[in-house]
């Protein structure tokens, strides 16, 4: 598995040119840097890394215009202040129904 940059968007010139599956953000990433990147990548969804590198959630576009602005959150937010702490996880041999019960489960 490629390592993956936390910090997408101070790269060089052209993004897309570049794997969208290395993209990252750090949990103190701000919700403008996330928005960013997530637009440069033309992706919607980005990991989330925690200080030692490893993964701690995802941040998607919902989160950044439901959770975020429309809450009257700052564009200088920290990703940490929109995500939740509770992450919800299936195996990848988990059949379909397995995967819509976990997640219709309270968040």
């Amino acid at each position: 598995m490629s390592k993956c940059h936390p910090e997408p968007w101070r790269r060089h010139a052209s993004p897309r040119r570049d794997d969208p599956r290395r993209a990252c953000c750090a949990q103190q990433s701000r919700l403008r840097n996330a928005a960013e990147a997530l637009a440069a990548y033309d992706i919607s969804a980005l990991p989330v890394i925690g200080g030692i590198g490893q993964r701690i959630g995802v941040v998607i576009d919902r989160d950044i215009g439901v959770c975020g602005m429309v809450q009257g959150r700052s564009e200088e937010t920290n990703i940490s202040e929109i995500n939740s702490d509770h992450i919800g996880t299936v195996s990848t041999r988990a059949d379909l129904e397995t995967c819509c019960d976990r997640l219709e489960r309270p968040q």
